[in-house]
């Protein structure tokens, strides 16, 4: 993969990275907003900040590894909640993540994280393996080549 390519893969999480898994938001825009700008969006003024998830780790999908990124409906999907329900779960930290060795599909672009200066994987959709759907697409995959 090269920056700004797309790409759909079957990888595990092999790593969670220490960091809050809640961060706000504003709830007009859904753009990131920090408490010390008294809850203050570029666009929108000030606002009521609403809660949202971020796990950030790496992925392996058994030719390489990459840091990820999932961001609000990825990284509820991963936790297989709703935001209500980790609301309530107490789930904070990514000690209580129960995720580590799971294998997903997962969609997303490669992208320049500029703070780190290295690439990342930022997941825009994610979903649990259906074995018999993977095993039907490599099937019909060999089917066309014969």
């Amino acid at each position: 993969m090269k920056e700004g390519e797309n790409a759909e893969l079957r990888a595990s999480i092999v790593q969670v990275f220490e960091n809050k898994l809640f961060f706000d938001i504003c709830p007009n825009c859904g753009r990131g907003i920090r408490k010390d700008n008294d809850y203050t969006c570029a666009t929108h003024g000030k606002v009521e900040p609403k809660k949202s998830v971020v796990i950030l780790g790496v992925i392996d999908d058994g030719t390489g590894n990459i840091r990820s990124v999932f961001f609000r409906d990825e990284a509820l999907n991963l936790l297989g909640m709703d935001m209500d329900e980790v609301l309530e779960s107490g789930v904070g930290l990514f000690e209580d993540l129960n995720i580590l060795g799971k294998e997903y599909i997962m969609a997303g672009r490669l992208r320049k994280n500029k703070l780190f200066d290295r690439l990342e994987f930022v997941a825009n959709h994610v979903r649990d393996v259906d074995v018999v759907h993977e095993a039907n697409k490599l099937l019909n995959r060999l089917m066309k080549n014969d």
